[in-house]
């Protein structure tokens, strides 16, 4: 389960709104699921497209993931 992730940003408030929603607590899998999702919609929101051909490219380039989306703290 996602929820014993001591001193990483955003877990708790993760795993809060996905038990609010489900009743049970977050799991890798929804973590993996809502971080692919926002960094899809990160690069198309850069790219200001939806169109494979150019987000695809782009997302073997995109290096620095959002504090919202990263799972690992900053430096590890």
């Amino acid at each position: 389960m996602v929820v014993d992730q001591p001193g990483v940003p955003h877990v708790a408030e993760f795993n809060t709104a996905i038990k609010k929603i489900t009743g049970v607590a977050a799991t890798a899998r929804n973590w993996f699921g809502y971080a692919s999702v926002q960094t899809l919609a990160l690069i198309a929101n850069q790219e200001k497209t939806l169109r494979c051909a150019k987000i695809g490219p782009r997302t073997r380039r995109f290096q620095a993931a959002a504090a919202e989306v990263a799972l690992a703290a900053r430096g590890a």
